[in-house]
């Protein structure tokens, strides 16, 4: 029951989500289904929280005083992204998808929710891009795991 719970978590977790749990459910006995089952639902059920906090989170660091010139650049930056970008909507939404279907570092659910906050993405089409990008992600995570694919 503990390996269950620590895989939930590091699916969980920033740093190693569905490209850390899926090895460490693989390495400590879990069950072939929920070996992959389990980290990439546990890195799904992270998204929503994180779609839904990041917003409210940003507005309270822009009432930061002490943050004044960082705010002023993020927002100058954020605007001008968001003008360049509204007119590729489609593009966007598959590049979203790939950034976090690839499991590289820093490239998972966290980082493409961080991107899709700053690009100003509904929420309603955000998340099931974010939760294909990480069932993709958690598939190539779990085939090269078992050795069928190879990566370099």
């Amino acid at each position: 029951m503990k390996h269950y719970l620590i895989t939930l978590l590091l699916a969980m977790a920033p740093i190693s989500e569905v490209r850390g749990a899926i090895p460490y459910a693989m390495a400590n006995g879990i069950p072939r289904p929920l070996d992959f089952l389990l980290p990439v639902l546990g890195n799904i059920f992270i998204i929503p929280w994180l779609l839904f906090l990041l917003e409210p989170f940003f507005r309270w660091l822009s009432r930061r005083r002490s943050l004044k010139k960082l705010n002023q650049w993020v927002i100058k930056y954020q605007r001008r992204t968001v003008e360049k970008v509204n007119n590729h909507r489609r593009a966007i939404l598959l590049a979203l998808f790939l950034f976090v279907a690839i499991p590289l570092p820093s490239t998972g659910a966290y980082s493409g929710a961080l991107a899709a906050v700053v690009l100003r993405i509904p929420k309603r089409q955000a998340f099931p891009v974010l939760a294909l990008g990480v069932l993709a992600a958690g598939l190539i995570v779990y085939l090269a795991s078992l050795g069928v694919i190879h990566l370099l």
